[in-house]
């Protein structure tokens, strides 16, 4: 029962992954939200991040590992 319990934590957990470098503009964060939206999560900018760097924003998917 344990196991199981952790498990769907795990699940509800979601995933994150950094996008590639560059500067943030307007098409590339398009781009990089549309890429990301194909996979069902959206992007957002990390905490502390600076909003014009694109590797300082994720794209996160919720539920998944």
């Amino acid at each position: 029962m344990i196991v199981l319990a952790s498990g769907l934590s795990a699940c509800g957990t979601g995933s994150s992954e950094q996008l590639e470098t560059g500067i943030a503009s307007y098409d590339a964060l398009r781009t990089s939200q549309a890429q990301c939206a194909t996979r069902g999560g959206a992007i957002k900018l990390q905490q502390n991040g600076d909003p014009a760097e694109l590797s300082d924003y994720s794209c996160v998917i919720p539920g998944s590992k």
